[in-house]
């Protein structure tokens, strides 16, 4: 089960950094004065890469990746809860597909096979 964590850890960490590039080029393309785009995503990178990094810790079964992976499961779970009670089909959708995403990983990170 540590690859199915592994692999769930890894889609999160890559969806982090393409949403991070997103909030770029949406910003350049839509000319936003709205907010700080270049430091959200900053965060977003920032937390991309921390998810690497557990993803790493997971991968190598090192103890110390465990507690933080599981935390993140959970935030995801927060996020998905929010995009289901959202409006709109594709957010709800999205929200599912994060909430089973963060389902997975909380059940692979406690298998121990």
């Amino acid at each position: 089960m540590r690859k199915v964590a592994v692999g769930i850890g890894l889609v999160e960490a890559v969806s982090l950094i393409a949403y991070a590039m997103s909030v770029i080029v949406n910003a350049n393309k839509v000319h936003s004065t709205v907010g700080a785009p270049t430091i959200l995503a900053g965060i977003f990178t920032i937390f991309g890469l921390l998810m690497l990094l557990m993803v790493y810790g997971v991968n190598k079964g090192k103890a110390w990746a465990r507690t933080p992976f599981m935390m993140a499961q959970l935030f995801a779970g927060i996020v998905a809860y929010t995009l289901v009670s959202g409006t709109g089909t594709e957010a709800k959708l999205t929200g599912i597909a994060v909430l089973l995403l963060a389902a997975a990983g909380i059940f692979a990170i406690f298998r121990n096979d």
